[in-house]
């Protein structure tokens, strides 16, 4: 899903962080076990244009991390 939000330059942290924390609050509402999601910030091979991107991750316990 992606979510493209526009305001004012010098509020694009604040919101940014705000609808990090809205998805991840409205995953972990309908988890058994809310800490297994978290957020992954990427910075790498980002199209022009993009600032940053998120995504929200779970983690499985039948999955091994190495």
């Amino acid at each position: 899903m992606t979510l493209q939000y526009f305001c004012a330059e010098n509020k694009v942290n604040d919101w940014t962080n705000h609808w990090k924390r809205q998805r991840l609050v409205w995953w972990r509402k309908f988890a058994n076990v809310r800490s297994n999601f978290s957020l992954n910030e990427d910075q790498t091979d980002l199209e022009p244009g993009v600032n940053n991107q998120t995504s929200i991750q779970v983690g499985y316990q039948w999955v091994s991390q190495s």
